[in-house]
């Protein structure tokens, strides 16, 4: 795994990469060294996610609707992230393209018989 990983396998992360991949995707990793029956497959690293985010422009995007927002209105709150959410789901057709060029290169042997897509961005 280089520094500038954009994926890691759940197999060679753990516990200790949450600031790497986040929560689940370290759980995973936990996971699959402990044995239990997890498909192989991979997590998109916290630099991957931003590339993703500053080649989209969705950076400067999510920002002025970040700055919009009324933090002390529910509603406001609920708007913008309801905002942001459209936006990546906007782009999740480029991302499952790319995933799907990826995957015979991340796992040869075509193990992985799906892909789950969930954009979830925490702000």
């Amino acid at each position: 795994m280089t520094a500038r990983s954009i994926v890691v396998f759940f197999k060679d992360i753990d516990k200790n990469d949450i600031p790497l991949v986040g929560g689940k995707g370290a759980n995973l990793g936990e996971m699959t060294k402990a044995g239990f029956p997890v498909p192989e497959g991979f997590a998109v690293t916290v630099e991957g996610y931003s590339r993703f985010l500053k080649e989209n422009n969705l950076e400067v995007q999510i920002k002025e609707i970040l700055d919009r927002i009324d933090r002390d209105n529910p509603e406001s709150l609920q708007d913008g992230a309801r905002q942001i959410q459209k936006k990546i789901n906007s782009l999740r057709f480029v991302l499952r393209q790319l995933l799907k060029t990826c995957r015979p290169h991340l796992l040869p042997d075509s193990r992985l018989h799906f892909l789950t897509l969930r954009a979830r961005p925490i702000f």
